[in-house]
């Protein structure tokens, strides 16, 4: 039951992602992408693999559930929430959209473990909603640091 469900949220986050109104560029937003998928990726190795604390489901639908979950889904929120938090004023828009954010990946967390796509052994879920943090902090510093260094680029060459 949960591939469906992954799929479906898959397909629903990237028609987002597409039809945004106020995105970033493609470049910055595939910078954004892959420099988070490969936080992830690392972060939940070690925690899968090497230290035991999550154990992944052995069946394999369950299995391309996690990798949805970790590869596509997660980055995609990123990028909605990075593209959205940018174009913010208001302090309480942008606590409203990271409690928004941060509550849907924690749902998307609870039904991981709901479904029994990852067993929790040594982890739980604050310790996910943390990692989640992080992963927004992640992708908020590379945008700024994108956007930093495309103004510095023009800046550079606008006598041209």
């Amino acid at each position: 039951m949960a591939l469906p469900i992954t799929i479906t949220i898959s397909i629903t986050l990237i028609h987002l992602v597409i039809y945004h109104k106020n995105k970033r560029s493609l470049l910055e937003n595939s910078i954004v992408f892959f420099v988070v998928s490969i936080f992830i990726m690392n972060y939940l190795t070690i925690i899968t693999w090497n230290m035991d604390f999550i154990s992944t489901s052995n069946d394999d639908t369950q299995f391309i559930s996690f990798l949805l979950h970790r590869n596509l889904i997660t980055p995609l929120i990123v990028i909605l929430f990075t593209n959205t938090y940018h174009n913010l004023t208001s302090r309480k828009a942008m606590a409203g959209l990271l409690a928004a954010t941060l509550l849907s990946m924690g749902i998307l967390n609870v039904g991981s473990v709901y479904f029994q796509v990852e067993k929790y052994i040594e982890w739980n879920l604050r310790l996910a909603l943390m990692m989640d943090v992080i992963i927004l902090a992640i992708g908020l510093v590379t945008l700024k640091f994108v956007m930093f260094l495309k103004t510095k680029e023009t800046k550079n060459y606008e006598g041209l």
